[in-house]
């Protein structure tokens, strides 16, 4: 994949997500393509895996579904006063 290719991913995600916040399989999509485009432009560096406990794209996209869902349940809901 090119650098062209992912830019526009990325792009194309965040267009996306703006016209619909809410979604989180789009904001997946864009978590997803930024996670790339850093892992495609950004060097390793030597020590890293020691660094701490970094969490992969799964981890990340699975957090982010759990939180959306959580924003969209609360929202659903009518404020109490």
């Amino acid at each position: 994949m090119t650098d062209d290719h992912l830019a526009r991913r990325i792009a194309e995600a965040a267009d996306a997500w703006l016209r619909d916040p809410q979604d989180s399989e789009i904001y997946r999509r864009l978590v997803e393509a930024t996670l790339a485009w850093r892992a495609r432009t950004r060097p390793t560096l030597d020590g890293l895996e020691h660094a701490g406990d970094v969490p992969d794209a799964e981890t990340v996209t699975a957090a982010v579904q759990h939180v959306m869902t959580d924003l969209r349940r609360r929202a659903a809901q009518p404020e109490l006063e």
